[in-house]
């Protein structure tokens, strides 16, 4: 089975196959059972397979994101923290067992098992950002996705993505205020999210110093980060009473 390998490696896009182009390859379905038990391959999702053991689950994630979105036909992106992780932004207290996609066509939301499906309101771009991803696929912007990530784990997850994407030239505080305000009025949680983005800097270069911010505004001990030589350096001041 093992010499089987090449020929998976040779039809593998951005690190997954599936059954029917394994079939074509000319492994049968069967052989990639035996090979799963071997410990051999992996199986992402529902016919789709992965040569390579994920080595976290945020690479089983994007991996399962890759997977869901090569069987949707129709128009179809990554959205929230699947977004993310396509952007190789951190990820911060998300639930990486969901992949979140969005489709342009009105429809009404859906959740499958392993994916939740919503219609998208925003700009869709391509990204092969991370080391999994060789063939760009789509996805909202990592703007978008940081809000949306707020919206649907905490609004930590948005500022510690948003930090990172000011830090790397990826966005720029405009971009976030704007994804902000493309969100419905009376969305559950904005408030929350509005609040956390405000605070976004891209002096700040891990998603602790993230942490250590959105904490201490919370606590009104505000922090502002400066640039040194040492890592994660901040300087405290005090809040002029009133």
């Amino acid at each position: 089975m093992e010499d089987t390998l090449p020929l998976l490696a040779a039809i593998e896009v951005n690190g997954v196959f599936t059954t029917g182009a394994a079939g074509r390859a000319g492994v049968h379905r069967l052989v990639l059972q035996q090979m799963r038990r071997a410990g051999l391959i992996t199986q992402v999702v529902r016919g789709v397979w992965s040569i390579s053991p994920p080595a976290d689950p945020a690479d089983m994630h994007v991996l399962r994101t890759v997977a869901y979105l090569s069987r949707l036909t129709r128009r179809t992106a990554a959205d929230s923290v699947s977004a993310l992780l396509l952007h190789d932004l951190p990820v911060v207290e998300a639930d990486l067992g969901l992949v979140h996609l969005v489709r342009a066509e009105a429809a009404s939301t859906r959740l499958e098992k392993g994916y939740t499906l919503r219609t998208y309101r925003r700009d869709v771009v391509t990204s092969d950002r991370h080391p999994l991803v060789a063939t760009p696929v789509p996805a909202v912007g990592p703007a978008d996705a940081a809000v949306a990530a707020g919206l649907t784990e905490r609004p930590i997850t948005a500022l510690a993505a948003a930090d990172a994407a000011l830090h790397e030239g990826l966005v720029a505080p405009t971009d976030l205020e704007a994804a902000v305000a493309r969100v419905p009025r009376g969305t559950r949680g904005i408030g929350a999210v509005r609040s956390a983005l405000r605070l976004a800097d891209g002096r700040r270069e891990s998603p602790g110093e993230s942490f250590t911010a959105l904490v201490c505004d919370l606590l009104d001990v505000p922090l502002t980060p400066r640039s040194t030589s040492a890592r994660g350096a901040w300087t405290s001041s005090s809040r002029a009473p009133g």
